[in-house]
């Protein structure tokens, strides 16, 4: 929903989207907490304050929170950081979970 007066140029997110999100703060570079399996994940223009080392143990502890199927969107930026953790390239900066069968 689009604002008016004083909250002119905001918007509000509907509410049965709103009760479906939450947020919190993640340390990257600890064990992530249990969460169910995400369906995307956007880790746009972070990792390029990693060095190459603690880079891969962050996507590889991302991905293992992402279902098969689904997407990992990275800033460009990351550099090749996926290349080893076994996610298709889609476009550049997004990477799919393969579905194992």
């Amino acid at each position: 929903l689009e604002g008016f007066d004083e909250c002119a140029g905001l918007y509000r997110i509907e509410a049965g989207l709103r009760q479906r999100v939450s947020f919190q703060q993640i340390n990257l570079m600890a064990p992530l907490p249990a969460m169910e399996p995400f369906d995307a994940v956007f880790l746009r223009n972070v990792l390029i304050y990693f060095d190459a080392e603690t880079k891969r143990a962050v996507i590889d502890r991302v991905v293992a929170t992402i279902k098969p199927g689904g997407i990992l969107f990275m800033g460009t930026a990351e550099g090749r950081a996926h290349a080893e953790s076994g996610l298709e390239p889609l476009i550049p900066g997004a990477f799919r979970k393969p579905v194992r069968r």
